[in-house]
């Protein structure tokens, strides 16, 4: 759950002085996490959990902070909550939990048996091009995530991909068009170069 897509651009790249280059191409200039919210499904299971908006769970992995949309938790034998096989990461490190009853309300309060024992860490990445995908439904993110105490999740929900089959085929029919565009300015460069290398003049 939570999967998010790509979203791709086509860059064309010619010489820095604007002569033309024999050897350029269009090549993918940028390709970016789309961070919209994806939709949510409502299960009822107390140990589903959801983000809204720009906002995102943490959890700790061996290489350093991530961030999830959310998906379904569970508790080790150490009585660590986990997602998405990491540790959620709350206001004290990892959160360790009793054994009993777990519930998880819309400000990330993590009860054990109506008692609360720790608060999901939640947090808001605001900038969609410092995020990277690290696997598993988890990104990495390249700058300061913003800590917003209102921040809130949905309980007994899981995110569901942001990518839409039609909308995803209409980004891919523009990229196409925009690729073929870039491709035929730098065809135009290319004759005309061959025809001023022809008659021995410069345009």
């Amino acid at each position: 759950p939570g999967y998010q897509g790509d979203r791709l651009s086509f860059d064309e790249v010619l010489s820095a002085s604007g002569e033309v280059d024999p050897d350029a191409f269009a090549t993918i200039g940028t390709q970016k996490v789309d961070n919209r919210a994806p939709a949510i499904k409502r299960t009822g299971d107390p140990m589903d959990v959801a983000t809204m908006q720009n906002t995102y769970i943490a959890v700790r992995t061996d290489n350093g902070p991530a961030y999830t949309r959310g998906g379904h938790l569970s508790v080790d034998e150490n009585g660590v909550l986990m997602l998405h096989n990491q540790p959620v990461t709350g206001r004290q490190g990892d959160i360790v939990l009793p054994a009993g009853h777990i519930e998880v309300d819309r400000q990330g309060n993590v009860r054990v048996d109506g008692v609360v024992r720790q608060q999901i860490q939640l947090v808001e990445l605001d900038n969609a091009d410092l995020l990277k995908k690290a696997g598993d439904s988890l990104f990495s993110y390249g700058g300061n995530p913003t800590r917003n105490p209102r921040a809130s999740l949905q309980e007994r929900s899981i995110p569901l991909s942001n990518v839409n089959a039609v909308s995803s085929m209409i980004e891919l029919m523009k990229a196409q068009q925009q690729f073929s565009a870039s491709q035929r300015v730098i065809d135009a460069y290319r004759q005309i170069d061959r025809q001023a290398l022809s008659t021995g003049k410069v345009r």
